[in-house]
C-alpha cells in the first residue's frame, strides 16, 4: 500500500513539473505562464486558471544561487592556484564567468515555473495573518 501511495505522489507531482520545463500552466499544461522573461501572465490563456494566487517570491532566485555556488565554485578556487599563464587564468575567469551568468539566466525561468506549478498544484497561497481577540 505505501508505493502504491508514493507512487501516485510522484505522478501527480511530475505533471506540474513537466509543464513547468516547458513553461506551460500546471493546470492544464498547454497555456503560457510567461509573458516575458520572469514575467508571469495573470491567468492562463487555454484554462483559465488565475495565476495571482500563487507568488514564489525569491525562492527560485535562492535555489537558483546555491546551485549555481555549488557547481562554480570550484573552478573560481582552481583557477588562482592552477600552473597555467596569467593570460590563461584570465580567459578561465572570463569562460567560468560566462557560463555562471548562462546557466543562472537558462535556470531561473525553470525554477520559477516549477516553484509557481507545484504552489498551484498543492493550492498554497500566501500566508495571510489575521488578529485574534
Amino acid at each position: 500500500i505505501r508505493r502504491r501511495l508514493s507512487w501516485r505522489l510522484v505522478l501527480s507531482v511530475s505533471v506540474p513539473l513537466k509543464a513547468a520545463l516547458r513553461g506551460r500552466c500546471g493546470v492544464c499544461g498547454e497555456g503560457k505562464l510567461f509573458h516575458g522573461y520572469l514575467n508571469l501572465k495573470s491567468k492562463c490563456d487555454h484554462c483559465q486558471q488565475d495565476f495571482t494566487v500563487a507568488d514564489t517570491a525569491d525562492g527560485p532566485a535562492f535555489f537558483v544561487g546555491f546551485a549555481i555556488m555549488i557547481l562554480m565554485a570550484p573552478f573560481y578556487f582552481i583557477l588562482p592556484i592552477a600552473d597555467i599563464s596569467i593570460a590563461a587564468k584570465i580567459a578561465g575567469y572570463v569562460f567560468v564567468l560566462g557560463a555562471t551568468f548562462g546557466l543562472t539566466l537558462w535556470l531561473l525561468p525553470l525554477a520559477k515555473a516549477a516553484l509557481f506549478n507545484l504552489q498551484i498544484h498543492h493550492r498554497a497561497e500566501e500566508a495571510q495573518f489575521e488578529k485574534r481577540g
